[in-house]
């Protein structure tokens, strides 16, 4: 998970400040291929003040209950946000930010609906019970305020094990201010769809077609599984406008950044190491409110210029 955040310049000891501030918090995702739908149940956000020593009642911390709200996580892609709150709370430091949820095993309270139309129970390990944790430490200026966005990145969350009634979200978020991120965009030429032998059946209708983003430019990218796995991905689709299939990875911070095309993507199973191909690997910067444009090319026949 990665977590940036401001710095305070206000808090006594105890982390909190006197003054109160903005904060707002949104999700966001980044796809699958073979799920028409991830809904997830969000009941409300928990934060935690730093020094608070965990073994208390807990009335340190502040919590916005809500009526419970659905969230199609798939529907939010590409940069697409929903807010799940925007309040004020005290200016400080705070440890960790808990995502409130219902995702039982087998009960439809969160769900996924596949493909081909059937509505599958989507079950949260611990879900129910503590939440999707998110550990900071996080600063909330009086002046600045805090937007955040927590970013699902479902491909490398969700996961159907055989013999096992429901789908499982393991969740691997990130969470990033969203006036410091920018983001990785561009075109994918379809010639890579069919380039490589072992391509989804369906890639050229880009189906299992991604873009793997690493924050280590100096190693071989990976698979979701391995020991190097993409700190993001993006999903290629599309575009009806312009006939050119294209692809967004939002919410990064600011750094350099390794960018990887595959056309195996539903191939990658979290829970194992795979043998993914990467034929197109490209290296860039992001910079704050910006998208870098990076945009992947079959490469040249042997012999001819590149």
């Amino acid at each position: 998970m990665l977590a940036t955040a401001g710095c305070s310049d206000s808090n006594d000891g105890n982390g909190q400040g006197g003054d109160s501030a903005s904060v707002r918090l949104s999700v966001t995702d980044a796809p699958v291929d073979d799920l028409a739908a991830v809904n997830v149940r969000f009941t409300g956000v928990t934060f935690n003040p730093a020094g608070d020593d965990g073994d208390d009642d807990g009335s340190d911390r502040i919590s916005f209950d809500f009526e419970p709200r659905t969230i199609d996580l798939l529907s939010l892609t590409g940069g697409d946000t929903e807010i799940l709150i925007e309040e004020e709370i005290p200016a400080g430091n705070y440890e960790w930010i808990r995502l409130e949820v219902e995702a039982e095993r087998g009960a439809m309270d969160s769900f996924v609906v596949e493909n081909g139309g059937g509505e599958v129970s989507l079950f949260i390990p611990s879900g129910s019970q503590r939440g999707l944790q998110l550990n900071g430490p996080f600063a909330i200026t009086a002046n600045q305020g805090a937007r955040y966005a927590v970013d699902f990145d479902l491909r490398a969350s969700v996961n159907d094990p055989q013999g096992f009634p429901d789908y499982i979200l393991r969740p691997t978020l990130r969470v990033v201010d969203v006036r410091e991120a920018g983001s990785i965009g561009g075109t994918v030429d379809p010639a890579l769809f069919t380039d490589v032998a072992a391509c989804d059946a369906d890639a050229a209708t880009g189906a299992g077609t991604a873009v793997y983003v690493y924050d280590d430019t100096d190693t071989a990218p990976d698979d979701i599984g391995s020991g190097n796995p993409p700190v993001a991905t993006g999903r290629v689709t599309l575009d009806e406008t312009s006939g050119e299939f294209v692809y967004t990875v939002a919410f990064l911070p600011p750094d350099d950044y390794r960018v990887a095309f595959t056309c195996q993507a539903r191939a990658d199973d979290p829970e194992r190491d795979d043998d993914i191909a990467f034929p197109v690997v490209n290296d860039t910067a992001v910079v704050a409110g910006a998208t870098a444009e990076v945009d992947f090319a079959a490469p040249a026949d042997e012999g001819e210029p590149q």
